[in-house]
């Protein structure tokens, strides 16, 4: 939740923005001019942070943490579009977000590390370690994906009324050995 703050504070001062647009152009030209430019990075590449820090044979697997920076930054403006601060309540996505969030952040910290690695010890003597740097961003990119993608198509909704009618029930209805 602490993740959503900024960017629900942020989405605020727009929102105010838009509305006094009239009332005092400049401000508001200029805070909507920066989230136009933001979303114009998002969509193309230009003006979008690179990876640069990475030799070569890591490059790819920076380009996966890049696409998935950008996407993740478009899933969190849509959950607070669409639930604001009723996202409190959204344990399921909020889960989604910071399994993402942590994808993420794990991925840019092994990129640097295995960087350092090869530019101390040189390319073939970091096999291994460029190997666990391959294996982590292809496993990483799978599960941001589906994270991702399953903000809005999931079964959360079966899943809650499910929990709930255990809960009620007071036990596991459907358990087969006897108690």
């Amino acid at each position: 939740l602490s993740g959503f703050k900024d960017a629900g504070e942020y989405l605020k001062e727009i929102g105010k923005s838009g509305s006094k647009i009239f009332n005092d152009p400049i401000k508001g030209f200029g805070v909507l001019g920066g989230y136009a430019t933001r979303k114009f990075t998002q969509l193309t590449s230009l003006g979008r942070d690179r990876v640069s820090f990475v030799p070569e044979p890591l490059e790819s697997h920076a380009r996966i943490f890049e696409e998935y920076t950008l996407d993740f930054a478009r899933a969190v403006e849509g959950i607070l579009r669409k639930h604001g601060k009723h996202i409190i309540g959204k344990q399921f996505t909020s889960k989604r977000i910071a399994d993402t969030a942590i994808d993420l952040f794990t991925g840019l910290c092994l990129l640097s590390r295995v960087s350092q690695i090869v530019e101390s010890v040189g390319e073939e003597k970091a096999k291994h370690e460029i190997e666990i740097a391959t294996i982590f961003s292809h496993q990483a990119k799978r599960r941001m994906k589906e994270n991702l993608r399953r903000i809005d198509k999931n079964e959360d909704d079966s899943r809650r009324s499910l929990a709930d009618y255990i809960v009620e029930s007071g036990d596991f209805p459907w358990d087969t050995l006897p108690k």
